[in-house]
């Protein structure tokens, strides 16, 4: 009730949501029993102000969130490609949100890599060799590189139009999954000459 005190007769339905994301923790939907639920939750994205809200099916819902606190991330298992327009979402099933912003052939821009557990939560400390490969061959990146506390940012250009990838790999450890980006757009530049195929030649 508005003092806090526990409604004796209440046996309605609950939904859990955490401040981590949609699906990052289980369960979701709640039955109160004497106006109390107990139990378990698995929370799978870390941070250092988690919290969970809890609501009910009245209009408009009564609401309650917890107090902040900490969820550490698992074991270092994988790694993750993020590409410009895309942000860290740990504890989600994509491990991300947002879509790659197109980018012109020939321009820089900025790929990050995070070494993740297994619900793309970013682990620190992880200062392991990677090496980066695009479905681009003449992409001007670096070959291999180190992570730094667990992640890296570098500057990449690409100049093959079309939808292309970006993959990542740990050279310390085969057993960390490697990691390919969404596709990214890369739009021609601005015209300047006129090539001419002959036959037998493939642009």
């Amino acid at each position: 009730d508005v003092s806090g005190n526990t409604i004796p007769d209440y046996d309605g339905n609950g939904v859990l949501s955490a401040n981590t994301g949609p699906a990052s923790i289980s369960p979701e939907a709640i039955q109160f029993a004497n106006g109390v639920w107990a139990g378990d939750m698995v929370f799978r994205g870390a941070g250092g102000a988690v919290s969970f809200s809890c609501s009910d099916f009245s209009s408009p819902p009564h609401i309650g969130t917890s107090n902040n606190f900490q969820v550490l991330p698992g074991p270092y298992t994988g790694l993750q490609v993020l590409l410009e327009g895309q942000s860290p979402r740990g504890g989600t099933q994509a491990g991300y949100e947002g879509l790659p912003d197109d980018q012109n052939a020939g321009s820089p821009f900025t790929v990050t890599v995070r070494a993740v557990d297994e619900f793309w939560n970013r682990v620190p400390g992880i200062d392991n060799s990677i090496s980066l490969l695009s479905s681009d061959a003449f992409a001007d990146m670096p070959d291999d590189t180190v992570l730094q506390n667990g992640e890296l940012a570098f500057p990449a250009t690409l100049f093959r139009v079309g939808h292309q990838t970006i993959t990542a790999t740990d050279i310390d450890s085969s057993s960390i999954a490697s990691h390919t980006s969404s596709q990214v757009n890369i739009l021609p530049g601005p015209y300047e000459r006129i090539v001419i195929i002959a036959p037998g030649q493939t642009i």
